[in-house]
């Protein structure tokens, strides 16, 4: 049973890290898209946006979100 149990959270792990690596490697588009969006949501109301800071930012926030998932779910995966 412990095999049973040893090897769908091995399964569970590697998924996790895949899902997360495949984010990872999307935030870049993510986070440009977003920040175009934001810069046009600013034009439109007529306020400047210092874009380079806006993208950093964001990219940040974005990292943090996929790390912060990944780690929660490798908490569940760990209880069960």
């Amino acid at each position: 049973m412990k095999l049973l149990v040893g090897a769908g959270k091995f399964i569970g792990r590697t998924v996790n890290d895949m899902v997360a690596k495949q984010r990872l490697k999307n935030v870049q588009t993510k986070t440009y898209k977003q920040t175009g969006k934001q810069l046009e949501k600013a034009k439109r109301q007529g306020k400047y946006v210092n874009a380079k800071l806006l993208y950093k930012s964001n990219l940040r926030d974005n990292k943090t979100k996929i790390q912060r998932s990944h780690s929660n779910i490798d908490k569940l995966i760990d209880e069960v």
